[in-house]
């Protein structure tokens, strides 16, 4: 007797895929973002702002369409009086457009940004794949930095990307840049990427006992 064929796989439709994507999208726009802003300096985040506020935008009222609005909670009232607090201080500005200008830039993306993190991450998976890019994208930046130090050179700002503070900190005593265009800003993006560093590896008994919303929420505010 011929042994049975073999099931047959089931070919993946656009439909299906469209709809898997769709049902990830918000762990994906949080990977992309932070992938942004791990590699690509300051200079061409500037130059890319409004693209990517669009963006953040877009995801954010997709994910709002998706919880059926359901993302605005009580416990997020220290990022509405944080916001609101900085935003009183423009009313006392002599140069009152460039305050805000500064302002909108700041804020607009820290609530975009909350919100995606917060409620995009709320499940196991979706906040495991998280912290591995947070960890991978800190990794790389960090290598970066002690390749930096080692042969006082750094392509991104020799051939690429025209950085005012490169000769300075690349002469004498070295301080790396990486991709974060300036010392400061690099110390303080691995500074914060280090928790989530110790979380992938205590994960196995950490991750299981974490109530993942509020550890997002509470990460994206120290961010």
């Amino acid at each position: 007797m011929p042994p049975p064929n073999p099931p047959r796989m089931k070919p993946y439709s656009i439909m299906g895929i469209l709809k898997n994507v769709l049902e990830r999208f918000d762990v994906i726009v949080i990977v992309i973002l932070f992938v942004w802003i791990s590699f690509f300096p300051l200079p061409i985040q500037q130059k890319y702002h409004i693209a990517t506020k669009v963006f953040l935008a877009i995801a954010l009222l997709l994910l709002f369409i998706r919880k059926r609005g359901a993302i605005f909670k009580l416990s997020d009232f220290p990022l509405w009086l944080f916001l609101a607090a900085i935003g009183i201080n423009v009313l006392f500005t002599q140069e009152k457009d460039t305050a805000l200008r500064t302002y909108l830039g700041l804020a607009i993306p820290m609530f975009f940004i909350y919100y995606l993190v917060s409620e995009g991450c709320s499940s196991e998976p979706k906040f495991r794949i998280l912290v591995k890019t947070i960890c991978i994208s800190s990794i790389l930046v960090a290598l970066g930095g002690i390749f930096e130090c080692f042969f006082r050179f750094n392509p991104l700002y020799e051939y690429f990307i025209d950085n005012p503070y490169y000769e300075r900190y690349t002469a004498g005593f070295v301080r790396p840049m990486s991709t974060q265009f300036n010392p400061g800003p690099l110390g303080t993006y691995l500074l914060l990427c280090l928790p989530f560093g110790f979380l992938l590896f205590k994960q196995d008994k950490s991750l299981r006992a974490l109530d993942y919303t509020e550890w997002t929420k509470a990460a994206t505010r120290q961010l």
